[in-house]
């Protein structure tokens, strides 16, 4: 038998295999040679047996059991392929086609039995108007050029409509990191004007080129750079100091991770250092538990939180009624 009717065979079982089986459906070898019929190829079993050993050598795991036939292990398994799903799913940083285009891709290496269990489209999140893939292949390939960057930035204003930035200016940055901060992606960019590095959100950056301007990259450390962040918004890094309850343990760990360095625990509660920055994020996060953390440092954090109690207070001070007591 010729090279290429052999590589053909190979390819037109991977394909049966694939899209046929999986650890709950197998298939026999008169199936086998049925459906390479239908492809127009006849192979005896020998041929067949060949193949598979070939596809063995090249690390695809085809499994044989007696009496019930054959099956191939696939990519991912049924867990693994969901939370791909669910994840690109949920994503509202990518676009619908982009969706589309993703899920099928996880799908397509999944037996017919399997997408169904997987199809479901339920709870799927709003998604982002640009083409975030196609701009974060992009950017990636100026990281490794070290190329200069031009960029629209925009928000969202109360009616949905876009609202550019710098009255549409463009952005001309060079770019150093992809990073991702919960279903967000983001991009860390350098600006030799303000010597600073900043976080810039890919979902909201439009007419992304890559200019021919090239920079030397600037010493930059993404461990660094992160714990100088907070939910991707940069501040002067400090370490916090506050006093936790005893309930919020796994709600700190969770979001600082192995960084944090306990002082002081008892039954009622916990004392923690926290390296991070001192942001507006952080600042949100903090109130978000009200009175089960009191911050104790630093001084500057401390004066914050005791500012925007006091504004809370101003604007929400009820005037006392007539004939109230003051």
């Amino acid at each position: 038998m010729k090279h290429a009717e052999t590589t053909l065979i190979t390819l037109a079982l991977e394909k049966i295999l694939r899209e046929n089986t999986d650890p709950d459906h197998y298939i026999l070898m008169p199936q086998i040679q049925a459906m390479l019929e239908e492809e127009g190829i006849k192979a005896d079993r020998r041929t067949i047996y060949k193949s598979f050993e070939n596809m063995r050598s090249y690390g695809m795991e085809i499994v044989y059991r007696q009496r019930y036939g054959y099956y191939m292990e696939h990519r991912f398994s049924e867990a693994e392929a969901l939370f791909l799903l669910e994840s690109i799913r949920q994503s509202p940083s990518i676009s619908e086609a982009e969706s589309r285009r993703l899920e099928e891709t996880v799908l397509s290496s999944m037996s017919f039995e399997q997408r169904k269990l997987l199809s479901s489209k339920a709870n799927v999140s709003a998604k982002a108007p640009n083409d975030t893939l196609e701009v974060t292949e992009l950017l990636l390939r100026a990281i490794g050029r070290n190329s200069i960057v031009s960029f629209r930035y925009f928000d969202h204003d109360a009616s949905g409509k876009i609202r550019y930035r710098r009255s549409r200016k463009p952005y001309t940055l060079l770019p150093c990191a992809v990073v991702s901060e919960g279903v967000r992606f983001y991009c860390v960019f350098y600006s030799d004007a303000h010597k600073g590095f900043s976080n810039y959100r890919i979902d909201k950056m439009d007419q992304v080129t890559i200019t021919e301007e090239t920079a030397g990259a600037p010493a930059f450390s993404l461990e660094n750079h992160l714990r100088s962040s907070f939910q991707m918004y940069t501040g002067e890094p400090a370490t916090v100091t506050a006093r936790f309850d005893q309930s919020m343990g796994q709600h700190v760990f969770d979001r600082f991770g192995s960084g944090v360095i306990i002082t002081k625990s008892d039954d009622e509660g916990f004392t923690a250092s926290i390296p991070t920055a001192i942001t507006p994020t952080l600042i949100s996060w903090i109130l978000n538990f009200e009175d089960q953390i009191t911050v104790l440092n630093p001084p500057e954090l401390v004066d914050s939180l005791n500012r925007l109690a006091d504004n809370v207070i101003r604007k929400y001070k009820k005037e006392p009624r007539e004939g109230e007591l003051k």
